[in-house]
């Protein structure tokens, strides 16, 4: 059998990595590199249990799992950092902490290094797509503009080429409903998220913090704060709903947000101000109408799969997503319950 799969973001990348390590012809077909959009700029946070309680829990505790596992199949690890998650806040109570700036206190510790990490998500991407290319995958750079039934099954059209295969596996996050094909799909929303990426000379301690703040006194009421092991730190707010622009490459932050994620950032956290080099990213994160993934079959078009729309929460997934698809796909007994991914849900219609 061969498998197409659309899109070499951790979502891809993983699809990829597990079916080819089952014996499965892939051809990987990205537009641009893999991790080229979200995957390389996400703040890379793993938590155990907080989607405990959400049709997506098993889905997260899985991913946790595997996380676990990669990192310790990989040389570098993928940058996997077990941390201390904390929530602080400017508000008069709670503990002081060292490292935070004046007036900022701890409400709660929120994560422990058992139940929360950070991983390197563009690391991530590509250890899985060099694993899977390692077990025979293919990856070809080009763009799908259309999807169409073929004598095997189905015909990827590129702009200088058509492939064709048994099964295509659409993780094209929000882009997916710019791909045409036969028939409907789920409706795939678009988050905007903004983050600068900090390099420090000395890397901060491994606790993640999640600030609330004034927006009076900081120009926004959230903040997400990941120090990573390699001396770099992510920041990330700001999020909006967005629509994708056709180039995964061309999505800008929104003016004047780099600005103030850097000023919240550097009151939140003072070493924040010695960093050599201040990077602004932005990135789209695929949303489902219901707020849970898409993955599984699409209904009444044999051989195509959906795996995107999962939100904020793409890079803890990724592993378990790969691995559930891989088994629907192969007719192999899923790890988790498959159903409640169903892209074929009533709740996915939005």
């Amino acid at each position: 059998m061969r498998v197409l799969i659309l899109g070499a973001g951790a979502i891809g990348a993983s699809c990829a990595f597990h079916l080819a390590r089952r014996g499965i012809d892939v051809i990987i077909v990205e537009r641009a590199a893999p991790a080229c959009a979200a995957s390389g700029k996400a703040g890379g946070f793993l938590a155990l249990d907080w989607c405990d309680g959400l049709p997506r829990g098993p889905l997260a505790r899985r991913g946790f799992a595997l996380h676990t596992a990669l990192a310790g199949q990989v040389e570098d690890g993928l940058g996997r950092r077990p941390v201390e998650t904390l929530l602080v806040t400017g508000a008069r109570s709670g503990a002081p902490a060292p490292g935070l700036g004046p007036g900022f206190r701890v409400v709660e510790r929120i994560g422990t290094p058992e139940t929360t990490a950070i991983v390197d998500p563009a690391r991530l991407t590509r250890a899985l797509i060099e694993g899977a290319i390692a077990a025979g995958a293919r990856l070809r750079i080009g763009t799908a503009a259309a999807l169409e039934p073929a004598s095997r099954g189905w015909r990827v059209l590129l702009e200088d080429a058509a492939v064709e295969a048994e099964a295509v596996v659409l993780a094209l996050g929000p882009w997916t409903s710019r791909l045409r094909v036969p028939g409907s799909l789920p409706p795939v929303g678009a988050l905007l998220g903004h983050s600068l990426r900090f390099e420090l000379a000395e890397p901060l301690p491994p606790i993640v913090l999640f600030a609330r703040l004034d927006r009076a006194r900081h120009g926004l009421e959230e903040l997400e704060i990941y120090p990573r092991g390699d001396g770099s730190v992510v920041v990330a707010g700001l999020s909006r709903p967005a629509a994708p622009p056709a180039d995964p490459t061309a999505v800008e932050p929104d003016r004047g947000a780099a600005a103030r994620l850097s000023a919240a950032a550097r009151a939140v956290v003072p070493a924040l101000a010695a960093a050599r080099r201040v990077e602004a990213r932005a990135c789209l994160r695929p949303l489902s109408a219901d707020g849970t993934p898409s993955i599984g079959p699409l209904s009444g078009r044999p051989g195509l799969w959906l795996a995107t729309g999962h939100g904020p929460w793409g890079i803890l997934e990724a592993p378990a997503t790969g691995e559930l698809l891989a088994d629907l796909l192969t007719g192999a007994s899923p790890r988790i319950d498959p159903r409640p991914f169903d892209p074929s849900r009533p709740a996915a219609a939005g």
